[in-house]
């Protein structure tokens, strides 16, 4: 178990949940995105050195995916926030990507929850909405703290479970916003 192979990914897995817990509480979309991009691409090395294939599909997706919604965002500003038939169709295929993936790289039943966990990844992230985002977050994080415990990935067990934590506090501020938000706007009508 304590192999250099083993020891590299617990290593590189602190970077990895270090720029995790960073997207979490970035206010932008796109500064969430670029975070999640480092994040991903050390998460697919911790993978193939833990024999994760589920997972490392699963980073190569949101790699893919990510970079994308970097690039749609940078060249739809007017509309940022509205989501029209070819945005439903974009989630389509990224889910249809998702499901190739999955079935190339599953091979057990804790291979699932890498899967439910970029499904609603996805989600969360296509849909624009920070507060979604966060609160599918929480989801997220079980899935993948689930996923982590059967690769046996003891530091990515630890520090997934900070992200969750990490990611409720997100979730909070973004609910805080909101209301104070709304809270100043309705002193003025």
């Amino acid at each position: 178990m304590w192999t250099t192979n083993y020891i590299i990914s617990q290593i590189l897995t602190i970077f990895i949940y270090v720029l995790f817990c960073l997207s979490y509480i970035e206010r932008s979309r796109k500064q969430i995105l670029i975070t999640n991009i480092g994040s991903h691409i050390l998460q697919g090395i911790v993978f193939i050195l833990l024999n994760g294939n589920t997972g490392f599909f699963m980073s190569i997706f949101f790699l893919l995916r990510d970079s994308y919604f970097i690039f749609d965002s940078n060249k739809s500003k007017s509309n940022n926030d509205k989501i029209c038939g070819k945005d439903i169709c974009i989630l389509a295929l990224m889910l249809l990507i998702v499901s190739i993936f999955s079935l190339i790289s599953y091979s057990n039943i804790f291979s699932l929850f890498s899967i439910l966990a970029t499904v609603l990844s996805t989600i969360a992230i296509w849909q624009k909405n920070n507060l979604i985002y966060r609160f599918l977050g929480i989801f997220c994080s079980l899935f993948w703290l689930i996923y982590h415990i059967s690769l046996n990935s003891y530091v990515a067990i630890i520090l997934e479970s900070v992200l969750l934590v990490f990611t409720i506090i997100g979730f909070v501020r973004e609910i805080r916003r909101i209301h104070s938000k709304l809270k100043y706007q309705s002193e003025f009508y």
